[in-house]
């Protein structure tokens, strides 16, 4: 069954928006000093955690433990 493009394109920023997340997290844990550059008042440990959570979720939908 074919994909609409709309929703297509919705999952295709959706996983941009994901890797986008994966990589600040990754350098709020690997780097946080590197983070404190960009915005000094950026909380690490709350980026950590969001990039967790994401890791987990994709995780999650890559073993199939989703549906």
């Amino acid at each position: 069954m074919p994909v609409p493009a709309l929703l297509a394109t919705l999952g295709a920023s959706l996983i941009v928006l994901l890797a986008g997340a994966l990589v600040t997290a990754v350098v709020a844990v690997a780097a946080p000093d590197l983070l404190k550059r960009v915005d000094r008042r950026v909380p690490t440990a709350v980026v950590g955690a969001m990039g967790l959570a994401v890791v987990l979720a994709m995780l999650w939908e890559l073993l199939g433990l989703g549906a």
